[in-house]
């Protein structure tokens, strides 16, 4: 190979990377700052350090996370993921927080070159930043609980890629898919699936891609290709590939329903109707595309809303716009089929949160991640074709600068959007603003369910300022939303957690008594009244509540240890047992759990219990000294 050759293709190497580059430097001068941000107490203690898949010792953690679910969640990749974050950086935020942000900029790198296949030529660079920057995607970057998004947005965009390249040569008659990238982009999907299972719409929404890209592609790019079948000819050849894919998602998405109804996420009785669905479904297309052409008067908890019926306006222009889309669709199919194609996407993509089965949030600004990438790049190629039309040789540097404007404006906004998830404080201060004083614009809020989302506001934000070590202000806080909401469990339980943290136990203590009073399907009250005659060394009155503290479901293994050890200092071994028997139930593969069950049996005389504890012990940490030594001297006779 000559010099001249070598030096181009290293030149065009480097032009080809740099674009790529380019984008991922400008997601995380954005979004870069959620590294300092805090763990919110939405999911993300449940979803990460408090999850037994993820900081829990198991004997098998990879057969577990494919058997079992955790905090309503079936996906195994997200589990197995933060597992490994975990062991990484504990229950430091910052780390969490870093692969969020890696993650959705390689998406943004990948969303480029995705839309370089399907022909969006020069258009492909603001398209990919216009979906980067969105102030929606605060959303998906900075709340570790949605590395759902950033993840299986990874791996269904490499799958996509692979797909269309594997497909390239297939599409234009030349030749054949090629096996093995086809396989591999399936994989890739199927990853995703185990990330996050609402992407199980991904294997149609990747087989719009490929069927269409010829088309695309006329806008820039293989202008002397002829498209020599019909769209649905090219469908047809394909579809049966996808069959595979298709039916694995199918079992995914089985498995998952079954697993959130069980949770109770979805709402089983509600909005029944074909009718009703159907609104609900129009409702969120037009809420949904509103909010990506207009982000503006952005929430983290949007309200539900409520009388689903043809009557209510709000469902009526849904209808309107639902039927306008599948009109432009049809109308402008041939002439722009950038913006049919983009729609078709974003239905497609969008179905698993249109509320065909009715879940708790109806909205989220989440829900958009990748249903949104073709509008931007249809945005993108349609702002420089009508430049071009309208302006000639200009056209270049007038799409330019209406894109970098756009561009700007969203960065504008994406900024405070990101500051909502600086912590759990500003997260539902946020909520409760945006639920009270009359936020702009939003239909929604005339009639729709908000007293239910203002009251776990409320709780969050308490929670907050207590854990923040506020306590006076979680006090009153609390104080003033039981006046507001007298019947809410929640609200007494974290001012009498509050009141023992001041030492003001006499008040809490009654106030728990209370709660066990009038609650009585759910130990949560003895639970605390635990907490609190252990701080005061009131041994009888703590064993006298452990029956139906321990009971309290939810996995609790560090609490647990440390009632047991509590109980050891006070000398109640039996006690002890049955705390430390919980522990293990919990958690059956940490070693230190088994130790301490028979350290408390020793104490108590049950020796051979405690020689199967440590016995067990040593099966799981061979290395275990004084499991050793407390099990030479039982061999030996001694105590």
């Amino acid at each position: 190979m000559s010099e001249s050759v070598k030096k181009g293709a290293a030149s065009s190497f480097a032009k080809s990377l740099a674009m790529p580059i380019l984008i991922i430097g400008a997601v995380w001068l954005m979004f870069g700052r959620a590294i300092g941000y805090d763990f919110v107490n939405w999911d993300d203690p449940v979803f990460t350090y408090q999850s037994p898949l993820v900081s829990g010792r198991s004997e098998n953690p990879l057969r577990e996370a494919f058997t079992t679910a955790s905090a309503g969640y079936y996906a195994p990749i997200l589990w197995l993921t933060l597992r490994g974050c975990y062991r990484l950086w504990g229950a430091d935020p910052a780390g969490y927080h870093a692969l969020n942000v890696a993650l959705h900029s390689l998406n943004a790198a990948l969303v480029y070159v995705l839309l370089r296949r399907l022909g969006a030529g020069r258009m492909s660079f603001p398209a990919a930043l216009l979906w980067a920057l969105h102030p929606a995607r605060a959303e998906s970057v900075a709340w570790i609980t949605e590395i759902k998004d950033v993840l299986s947005g990874f791996f269904c965009l490499a799958g996509a890629i692979a797909v269309i390249d594997s497909c390239n040569d297939f599409l234009y008659r030349r030749g054949g898919i090629r096996n093995r990238g086809f396989i591999a982009g399936v994989l890739l999907m199927i990853l995703g699936f185990g990330a996050k299972p609402t992407v199980v719409v991904w294997p149609m929404s990747a087989l719009l891609l490929v069927v269409f890209a010829p088309r695309l592609a006329k806008y820039k790019g293989r202008k002397d290709e002829t498209i020599d079948e019909s769209d649905s000819q090219r469908f047809r050849r394909l579809a049966i590939y996808f069959v595979p894919v298709v039916l694995i998602a199918c079992a995914f998405a089985i498995q998952f329903h079954a697993v959130q109804s069980r949770a109770g996420v979805t709402r089983q009785g509600l909005e029944a109707t074909a009718a009703q669905r159907f609104l609900l479904a129009s409702a969120s297309i037009r809420f949904h595309l509103e909010k990506t052409f207009m982000p503006v008067d952005l929430c983290p908890c949007y309200p539900r809303p409520v009388n689903v019926g043809f009557g209510n306006p709000g469902f009526a222009d849904a209808v309107v716009v639902s039927l306008a889309i599948l009109c432009a669709a049809a109308v402008f199919w041939k002439r722009k089929p950038w913006l049919t194609v983009a729609l078709g996407f974003f239905v497609i993509t969008m179905l698993p949160m249109l509320q065909i089965i009715p879940t708790a949030i109806a909205f989220a600004d989440r829900y958009t991640y990748l249903a949104s990438i073709l509008l931007f790049a249809w945005m993108a190629v349609e702002t420089d074709s009508l430049a071009t039309r309208l302006c000639g040789n200009a056209a270049g540097k007038i799409s330019a600068a209406f894109l970098a404007a756009a561009i700007a404006a969203e960065s504008l906004l994406a900024a405070p959007s990101l500051e909502v998830w600086r912590d759990s404080a500003s997260l539902w201060s946020s909520v409760i603003a945006w639920h009270e004083n009359g936020a702009i614009g939003s239909r929604w809020k005339r009639n729709s369910d908000t007293a239910e989302i203002l009251l776990k506001a409320r709780i969050n934000y308490a929670t907050a300022l207590h854990r923040a070590g506020r306590l006076a202000e979680a006090e009153t806080f609390y104080r003033d939303a039981l006046r507001q909401f007298p019947d809410s469990r929640p609200l007494y339980m974290g001012l009498a957690r509050a009141l023992i943290d001041k030492g003001e136990l006499v008040e809490s203590e009654n106030l728990l008594r209370y709660v066990s009073a009038r609650w009585t399907d759910n130990p949560i009250a003895d639970f605390e009244l635990m907490r609190l005659y252990l701080k005061k060394d009131d041994w009888q009155s703590a064993e006298a509540v452990l029956p139906r503290a321990i009971m309290i479901p939810g996995w609790n293994p560090p609490v647990f240890h440390f009632w047991g050890q509590e109980f050891m200092r006070l000398g109640r071994p039996i006690a002890a047992i049955a705390c430390f028997e919980r522990c293990v139930r919990d958690c059956p593969g940490d070693p230190d759990f088994r130790l301490a069950h028979a350290e408390a049996c020793l104490a108590a005389g049950r020796q051979s219990d405690a020689r199967a504890s440590l016995e067990k012990c040593l099966n799981l940490d061979g290395g275990n000294e004084r499991a050793k030594a407390i099990l030479g001297r039982i061999t030996s006779g001694q105590r």
